[in-house]
């Protein structure tokens, strides 16, 4: 068996590989993502917080409050103090749904979909797939029978190049159903 024999089989297991650190690696883009906004929010609700308290000093330094004016005045800081802890309870805690499942349905996208241009991408991310383990068991099947014919040189280089285009057409295909069934997730809990 020679070296493009050998490169020839190895790309689906290169795909898998590939795949399966591309979910990893956007599980961890999506919690630092989702880190980075609840620190914005909180800086923001620290601000809110910080001005609130200031300005009801400032405004006690100016004018103590009188027995009827004192509740107006106490209404505003009280209403500052809302936004900051509506903006922090607007960001969700750090609990991923999909995370908690093993990494083989996460990267086979074994879990339901809601949208439905993400569910086409998935019926064409499984024919993708299907369409480069057919390419890799053929140069296998030709390999492994000593087809003298089918296992040139060329036909075996063309066989890879086929099989590592379609490999990252279909994580490509991928991604983007993953992306936008999660833009319909994140838009769903938090509509504009």
């Amino acid at each position: 068996m020679s070296s493009e024999d050998v490169a020839t089989v190895l790309v689906p297991v290169g795909t898998a590989i590939i795949g399966a650190l591309g979910v990893l690696w956007q599980d961890w883009r999506q919690r630092r993502s989702l880190a980075a906004r609840r620190k914005l929010a909180f800086e923001d609700a620290i601000r809110q917080v910080t001005f609130a308290e200031q300005w009801w000093r400032a405004k006690q330094s100016i004018a103590p409050p009188s027995g009827d004016s004192g509740q107006d005045t106490t209404a505003d800081p009280l209403s500052f103090l809302d936004n900051a802890l509506r903006l922090v309870k607007s960001v969700e805690q750090s609990t991923f749904d999909r995370a908690s499942q093993p990494l083989t349905r996460r990267l086979l996208l074994l879990y339901r979909f809601h949208r439905r241009s993400a569910k086409i991408l998935r019926v064409v991310f499984y024919l993708l797939l299907a369409f480069i383990t057919v390419i890799a068991l053929l140069a296998l099947g030709n390999v492994l029978a000593g087809d003298t014919s089918s296992t040139t040189r060329a036909n075996l280089a063309w066989e890879l190049i086929f099989a590592i285009v379609f490999a990252v057409v279909t994580l490509v295909i991928r991604f983007s159903a993953v992306s936008i069934e999660d833009a319909a997730e994140r838009q769903s809990r938090f509509p504009s």
